[in-house]
């Protein structure tokens, strides 16, 4: 009921974090299914998946990236992190867009809808960008509130603030139901020379480098994914790259050898079913992947990718 939230008192076992979650979650009810409606029946996501996806958001505003969503005895999980493993065993049962009555328990419709439709509506997100997501939020608020908006609204406001090189659009994401994934495949350096002059060789100005970077796209719905280099003396080198499935090579041309590679260095997206397998450096070691994901979750959800074959 708009401006009415009825939150009993927490049971022992809920912690704080867990508690609060709970009370950010309801409170933006008030904009998705008060303020913009939707047929929560057949289209339970606009409603769910939209409102998990503003709470973590607001949960991570409020008490910070790092802040655990669960902390026992010094294990700590974040609540994006937590999304994440629900998300993993049902990932590819169901997209996000079917109807309630497509799950066959709470447990699926929860870690469908909640754990699974947040994290495509974030990735959505963080494909536009921070300005354009902004946008993108004011327009279909102004659009639609104190009305109930189709999915097909959604979708053709969302491709008008995605990058132009996102072929796929809004609408193929919602629907996915296969697990998304990047790997550097391989990492090496080749020393060329600028100048045809023997005696300058050793010259270090003169020199360059082509670093090879062999990389494969699973499932990669042609969206845009950067794919970072940077070489040992700390340039970084960004290129966009809109890759089809199967295995590809990105050659550039460097002042300096490279040290590391990594595929989506920005965690644009939360759905990518494995991690671990980002980034290579050219010792042939995950280490770039660990720095960037560090922690437990990220250890547990590597751990969950391997149990489920991904």
């Amino acid at each position: 009921m708009p401006r009415m939230v009825l939150i009993g008192r927490p049971p022992r076992t809920v912690t704080d974090r867990n508690y609060s979650a709970t009370i950010i979650h309801e409170v933006i009810h008030q904009w998705f299914f008060g303020l913009v409606a939707s047929n929560q029946a057949n289209h339970p996501w606009m409603d769910e998946a939209i409102t998990e996806y503003f709470s973590t958001e607001v949960g991570r505003s409020r008490y910070g990236d790092k802040t655990s969503y669960l902390n026992v005895f010094g294990v700590a999980l974040s609540e994006l992190g937590m999304k994440r493993i629900s998300m993993h065993g049902h990932f590819d049962l169901l997209p996000v867009t079917h109807p309630s009555l497509s799950y066959f328990d709470d447990l699926e419709y929860y870690e469908t809808i909640y754990a699974k439709g947040s994290l495509v509506v974030g990735t959505l997100v963080n494909l536009m960008g921070n300005e354009n997501g902004r946008k993108f939020w004011r327009e279909y608020t102004e659009n639609n509130k104190f009305g109930s908006p189709r999915p097909y609204d959604f979708f053709k406001l969302a491709d008008k603030y995605l990058p132009e090189n996102s072929a796929g659009g809004a609408r193929s994401l919602l629907d996915c139901n296969v697990p998304l994934d990047w790997q550097v495949l391989e990492l090496s350096n080749e020393r060329v020379s600028d100048s045809a002059d023997d005696s300058l060789a050793g010259d270090s100005s003169s020199e360059s480098f082509k670093v090879r970077v062999d990389y494969a796209a699973v499932h990669p719905l042609e969206f845009p994914v950067t794919l970072r280099v940077t070489l040992y003396d700390g340039t970084l080198m960004d290129t966009t790259l809109v890759p089809r499935p199967g295995h590809h090579r990105v050659e550039v041309t460097t002042t300096g050898p490279a040290r590391s590679a990594v595929l989506d260095p920005d965690q644009v997206y939360a759905v990518e079913a494995n991690l671990l397998n980002n980034s290579l450096d050219n010792t042939g070691a995950r280490g770039v992947a660990l720095r960037l994901f560090s922690g437990l979750t990220f250890l547990v959800e590597s751990l969950f990718s391997a149990l489920w074959g991904w």
